[in-house]
């Protein structure tokens, strides 16, 4: 039987992640819950343990690292790896539950949340899928995509890629999931500063710009935009 994983990577998430772990561990479909200590300087590993999540840790700092790091220990390629934000507020386990079931019903490789980000957001969906963290799939899905694609903070453009515009594919839809009452920390209340803020979202901007234009050049030319 497939196993159904939950990956909580988290970078200095102290005082948020543990409500997360918790929601996960009281969904009724998970048979594990792990979250990828991402080189935090805080508690957050600490905080994951208490709520009851299995822990380790991944030196090299980047969403995607973390992801693929874990997945090599801990998934086979049928699997369904479950990924949660370690900043969501609001999370249940009949959210996780529900982002689950497209999954395991066959119906669908990948499944989305769509947070209560505001009216715009979830408009927004209508037509895009966004970058969303918090995402269900098959475990083989990932590994289609050549590993400079979703490094750092690529995951979610490779996975959107991957399943929506991959030229050597066929395509295949995501399920959307609307997520009542649950939304994620802005970055701007997790650093100290506005412009650190405004400096960490330029970054992540510049590396999702980068990712989708590099998913659809031929290997030896994607190093030139990494």
């Amino acid at each position: 039987m497939n196993r159904i994983v939950v990956i909580i990577p988290a970078r200095n998430e102290a005082g948020r992640v543990g409500e997360v772990v918790r929601a996960a561990k009281a969904a009724q479909s998970p048979s594990a819950v792990w979250v990828v200590d991402n080189a935090s300087a805080d508690s957050t590993a600490e905080e994951a343990l208490q709520a009851g999540a299995q822990v380790m840790y991944c030196p090299t700092v980047g969403k995607g690292n973390a992801v693929a790091y874990a997945m090599e220990q801990l998934v086979e390629a049928d699997d369904v790896v479950v990924l949660l934000d370690g900043d969501l507020l609001g999370l249940t386990a009949e959210h996780i539950d529900a982002l689950i079931a497209p999954i395991t019903s066959g119906d669908y490789v990948q499944a989305c949340a769509v947070l209560a980000n505001g009216l715009f957001h979830r408009m927004l969906w209508r037509w895009h899928v966004g970058l969303t963290g918090t995402r269900a799939f098959r475990a083989g899905l990932l590994w289609e995509v050549c590993p400079i694609d979703y490094m750092g903070w690529s995951l979610e453009a490779a996975l959107n890629s991957i399943a929506r515009w991959s030229p050597l594919r066929p395509k295949r839809q995501i399920a959307k999931m609307y997520f009542a009452g649950v939304t994620g920390t802005d970055k701007r209340q997790k650093l100290a500063t506005l412009s650190e803020s405004k400096k960490a979202k330029r970054q992540v901007f510049s590396q999702v710009v980068r990712a989708y234009i590099r998913f659809v050049l031929p290997i030896r030319y994607k190093i030139l935009l990494t």
